[in-house]
């Protein structure tokens, strides 16, 4: 089990699409979940791996994405999550609580499905920047080798400055006489209205 509590901002999502190169490269199979619909398409669909919706119970897949109450549902998403290579549970700790408290149809047998995964998949990558003691005990329940990931945090690169209306405006009218593009966010529609017709006199 490879733990990745990382911040966010931090490589996680690289360090997954790197993690998959890498298993396709050496024809290994993988498989990723996460609590919500979104996060499991928005996947999908940035490391270009079959989405669970998409796939019927006859077809031969090395990838997938789903989420944990799909794969109670459909017997071939449970299969081939019970017997892939390598999984990614993306932020855990709400996997865990959407499971125990959330919307959930059957609470144990998906808490139940998520620990044999968990135990029996040769690769487990938890990635979760807010893990706390309950996630880790149930991690260290198992009674696998765990080993955490670290690395630098990414630097912010965007700089904030707190200052009056008159200043803000005076700065944003030279940014646009400069020909800059950028987004100068208002505190309502018609300081945005005033805002957009300066800019416009001088673009």
């Amino acid at each position: 089990i490879y733990i990745d509590s990382r911040p966010m901002g931090s490589g996680k999502t690289l360090f997954t699409a790197e993690l998959l190169k890498y298993l396709k490269t050496h024809n290994k199979t993988f498989g990723y979940t996460a609590h919500r619909r979104s996060i499991i398409t928005a996947t999908a669909e940035r490391l270009e791996i079959e989405h669970y919706n998409d796939i019927s119970p006859y077809d031969i897949i090395q990838d997938l994405a789903a989420c944990i109450n799909s794969a109670l549902q459909r017997k071939h998403l449970l299969n081939f999550f019970r017997q892939c290579e390598c999984i990614v549970l993306d932020e855990f700790k709400q996997i865990i609580e959407h499971i125990t408290l959330g919307t959930f149809d059957n609470r144990s047998k998906g808490f139940d499905l998520l620990m044999d995964i968990i135990k029996n998949i040769p690769v487990v990558y938890v990635a979760d920047a807010d893990m706390n003691d309950r996630t880790m005990d149930i991690l260290n329940s198992l009674n696998r080798p765990m080993f955490h990931i670290k690395g630098d945090e990414r630097k912010p690169t965007t700089k904030i400055e707190h200052t009056t209306r008159k200043i803000a405006k005076s700065e944003f009218l030279n940014h646009v006489k400069k020909g800059d593009r950028g987004i100068f966010q208002c505190d309502g529609v018609a300081t945005a209205k005033t805002a957009f017709k300066d800019a416009n006199s001088l673009a």
